[in-house]
């Protein structure tokens, strides 16, 4: 069964299929027999990171170092930077590992200042993405944190940074290895 699982996990999503690799397999040519799987989960396991699709989260993770030394980083502005703000203006959240935030966050009691419940649910709904864009503003000095590089955060927090820009000059105030501090001028 623990093979069953991790075949599931080092898969690449494939949208046209759902989302039971092991049913896929099962009626396709491959196969479900043990060894066939043990065979299929090595091989994907050792896949040269060149090839890997550096969105999908086991490649981002061989090939852009490790997802946890951004938590640590995001987490550590949390307790030094924010520590006295429930809720922070934040897009830490990144392409190929759109949890970063919710990670962190659950640790350290913050949440973000947007009107989410929770960002990957919330955007599903082209109503509630308009709605949460529309509450992207910043106050005068009121602080930013955005992931780095700016070109690998996820999709839609691209776009709350774009609109953010649009409506304030956000200026530089700290950098950590991962992540930017803006503040609103």
């Amino acid at each position: 069964m623990t093979a069953f699982g991790g075949e599931k996990f080092v898969q690449p999503p494939r949208l046209d299929q759902g989302n039971s690799t092991i049913l896929r397999h099962c009626f396709a040519a491959e196969s479900c027999w043990p060894a066939a799987i043990g065979t299929r989960f090595y091989k994907a396991l050792h896949v040269p990171p060149s090839d890997l699709d550096r969105f999908f989260p086991k490649a981002a993770i061989a090939t852009e170092g490790s997802v946890s030394a951004k938590i640590a980083d995001l987490t550590e502005l949390m307790q030094t930077r924010f520590a006295g703000t429930k809720r922070v203006k934040a897009l830490p959240d990144l392409a190929h590992f759109p949890f970063v935030g919710t990670a962190v966050f659950s640790q350290t009691g913050h949440w973000y200042a947007w009107p989410f419940s929770t960002p990957a649910n919330d955007l599903l709904s082209a109503t509630l993405r308009e709605k949460i864009l529309d509450a992207a503003v910043l106050a005068p000095d009121e602080m930013l944190i955005a992931g780095k590089p700016e070109t690998h955060l996820w999709h839609f927090e691209r776009d709350m940074l774009a609109r953010l820009r649009s409506r304030c000059r956000l200026v530089l105030v700290h950098e950590t290895a991962h992540h930017s501090v803006y503040r609103c001028r």
